[in-house]
């Protein structure tokens, strides 16, 4: 299980409470590609589209969400996932309720709701606590800092912060009922006796076609591999031996600069953390990638991730996902050059670098696990 917060405001929130649903979209920007995987559409838009896609795509049903309030900056909880994400394609059902067009959705169900919110400042700026920068909560703090998309996932041990204060705010009170709305004027939610159902169109997000697509015409491709595994993770985690109840999510910010871990995976057992950190390339990778991309991520994994297990063994596997090489030859000079340039962490165990490539085969897309 995971938590995602979802950025609203005093509008929207209202009717995602009412409706129970969370959403993320761009303007009245339509993602027709979903409809016609030949259709012809900008790249730079289309990149972004997939993108929110990809986000919201990585929500699994049982999964967590906190809203976060732009209006009175406090961070509301708590609900699950009920549906996994689709698209409102023209983003009309409540665009006149919501005064904007929310294109990619997810239905959800009421956990345990409290009235009260925790403001930003209680939970990314208030020191109360805190005897380490890593134990604060980077995942948002990035995202203000770089005014990521509406949608972002933040780690385990992050939530159980958030949790916790919100817990504490309310006095451990929680709302009873399952139909909610907010009071824009109190800013808490509030319980309602109506309850209205969510009637939009429900359009599947599958972005395999446009993938296809997009490889086959020789497009850039990289942002559209990453939704589908999103989608379809499981075919990652078999490949890669992880288990599929484990944390999971993409564009994992790791520093204030424009640095991203593709996909960050986080498996615990009794006395081991075992985290991937992914880099995806829709072409052949170069050795860069070992040399410079994730020597980098691995070093904020070691400071920022990993001394929040303190008492538990924690490996890190880099992992490289990837065209095939055009011959063997190739595959064991960078397999060479992987071994020959191991990986360090001062509190981690860094096994060696995996490398696991792609195909297209006809109407389909397969990984294998070359070291």
């Amino acid at each position: 299980m995971a938590t995602h917060v979802f950025i609203v405001n005093d509008q929207t929130f209202k009717y995602h409470l009412e409706y129970m649903f969370a959403g993320t979209g761009a303007g009245d920007k339509l993602p027709s590609f979903l409809l016609g995987a030949n259709s012809s559409y900008n790249a730079s838009t289309e990149r972004n589209l997939v993108g929110m896609i990809a986000d919201i795509s990585r929500l699994r049903a049982g999964d967590e969400v906190v809203f976060y309030l732009t209006g009175c900056a406090k961070f509301y909880g708590f609900f699950k996932v009920r549906k996994t994400a689709f698209a409102d394609v023209d983003g009309a059902y409540l665009i006149g309720n919501l005064g904007k067009s929310l294109t990619f959705r997810v239905l959800l169900e009421p956990d345990i709701i409290y009235a009260d919110g925790v403001t930003e400042h209680e939970y990314l700026d208030n020191l109360d606590g805190i005897s380490a920068p890593y134990e604060m909560c980077w995942s948002l703090i990035y995202r203000k800092l770089k005014g990521n998309r509406g949608c972002t996932a933040i780690f385990d041990y992050e939530a159980t912060v958030l949790k916790r204060l919100i817990q504490r705010k309310n006095n451990d009170i929680t709302l009873a009922g399952n139909s909610f709305s907010y009071d824009n004027v109190a800013d808490k939610i509030t319980a309602t006796t109506l309850c209205n159902n969510y009637d939009g169109i429900i359009q599947s997000i599958a972005i395999k076609d446009r993938l296809l697509n997009k490889a086959n015409g020789k497009k850039a491709f990289e942002v559209h591999l990453q939704a589908f595994l999103m989608q379809n993770f499981e075919q990652l985690a078999n490949v890669l031996n992880i288990t599929l109840d484990c944390w999971f999510a993409n564009e994992v910010s790791c520093g204030v600069g424009m640095q991203r871990i593709d996909i960050m995976t986080v498996s615990e057992t009794t006395d081991t953390i075992d985290i991937k950190i992914i880099e995806l390339k829709h072409h052949i990778p170069s050795n860069d990638i070992i040399q410079f991309q994730l020597p980098w991520y691995v070093k904020w994994c070691s400071d920022y991730v990993v001394p929040n297990f303190p008492n538990k063994r924690v490996v890190i596997t880099p992992v490289v996902v990837a065209r095939m090489f055009d011959d063997n030859h190739l595959l064991v000079v960078f397999r060479n050059f992987a071994d020959s340039n191991p990986l360090s962490a001062r509190n981690a165990t860094v096994l060696p670098t995996q490398f696991v490539s792609f195909a297209f085969d006809k109407d389909n897309i397969t990984f294998k696990k070359e070291f």
